[in-house]
């Protein structure tokens, strides 16, 4: 089995060079027909278009994309192709929560904002009412300190507070400061 994978595509050349035949490295935009003729399967992101004038007379069958979206695959050209493909939703999850946190960190360290007091997403109405609303909205309010339960491997932050029913945020990988 040949596989072309975009090299920009972290920690796969391990896991992939076990089931395949033959991996190419590739830089996403460097995809082309000739290239992909007798590919069985794509491993690419957004940068790679995956379209008929990419796949017309390759003998690809798998597309996976490394990305949530998939509006750079041609997904009624694959379902007539008989193109099987995949994206991963939710495979941010992880550096989205380390974002939060840097962002929240930043807001108490560097603006001295006080985060308890602080209400995430909600409407101007809710912020005014002191989180009065939050339970209705379904929004929730930072406190000074998140309890953290372990859940399996993986830390959960629950953020909770000030008549706010609280909010989950998985795959945390180190606790909150």
């Amino acid at each position: 089995m040949k596989i072309i994978v975009d090299n920009k595509i972290p920690y796969i050349q391990k896991a992939i060079e076990r089931i395949a035949d033959e991996v190419v490295y590739i830089p996403g935009k460097d995809f082309t027909p000739e290239l992909v003729r007798d590919a069985d399967a794509l491993i690419i992101r957004t940068r790679t278009h995956c379209n008929r004038e990419l796949l017309e007379g390759s003998q690809v069958k798998f597309i996976a994309t490394a990305t949530i979206g998939f509006d750079h695959i041609d997904t009624e050209y694959c379902r007539k192709a008989g193109i099987t493909w995949a994206n991963a939703p939710g495979c941010n999850s992880a550096s989205v929560a380390q974002y939060i946190e840097s962002v929240l960190a930043l807001l108490k360290l560097v603006k001295g904002k006080e985060l308890h007091k602080m209400c995430i997403g909600g409407s101007r109405k809710c912020r005014r009412q002191n989180h009065r609303r939050c339970s209705k909205t379904r929004y929730a309010s930072v406190t000074k300190r998140p309890s953290q339960r372990r859940k399996g491997r993986e830390h959960e932050l629950l953020f909770t507070g000030a008549n706010c029913p609280g909010m989950r945020c998985d795959n945390f990988s180190r606790p909150f400061i």
